[in-house]
């Protein structure tokens, strides 16, 4: 795999264990990555063509956590005291899951990187804990870049909802 990777970056990070190390970075790539990238998570499987992604006109794109309609359940009960505990707002459509992530290379997703560390960072420091979705819900509330919803066959949660299992286009 080694032999895949058409560039290596190194990311300083503050001193830490490595879940903070790993949300320090993944929630400051906006500002460190250049051009259009498609963040994914350790935990995914690519099965198929992900082209289309680089083609959408949109600041943001990801899919709904846990691949569910229903807002009330796409929120986990350890992000929703996180947001409560910080105050934050996350809108009424929908709740992002951090596992696969298009940026374009544009001022509103930017934007949203610069808040979404900001917000993460804030949380940490209050809170010691390393959950990166609040930030990241709440920096898009805040922000309001252009955000495509990606269907659920470009993050296939399958563990929760097994029905996205039999043709997604990325398993998580």
């Amino acid at each position: 795999l080694i032999a895949e990777v058409d560039d290596w970056l190194i990311i300083k990070t503050p001193l830490g264990n490595a879940e903070f190390r790993n949300r320090y970075v993944k929630t400051s790539l906006r500002q460190t990555v250049s051009g259009p990238f498609l963040f994914l998570d350790s935990d995914i499987f690519v099965r198929g063509d992900l082209s289309e992604i680089f083609e959408l006109k949109t600041d943001i794109a990801g899919a709904r956590n846990h691949s569910r309609e229903v807002l009330a359940e796409q929120v986990w009960i350890q992000d929703r005291v996180v947001l409560d505990s910080m105050g934050w707002t996350i809108g009424d459509q929908f709740y992002i899951n951090g596992g696969v992530l298009f940026y374009n290379d544009t001022e509103g997703a930017r934007r949203f990187g610069a808040e979404w560390h900001t917000r993460w960072i804030q949380s940490f420091t209050k809170l010691g804990k390393s959950r990166d979705q609040p930030a990241l819900n709440s920096a898009l509330h805040f922000i309001q870049p252009r955000m495509t919803l990606l269907p659920d066959r470009f993050n296939a949660q399958f563990k929760i909802t097994p029905s996205v299992a039999d043709s997604p286009v990325v398993w998580h």
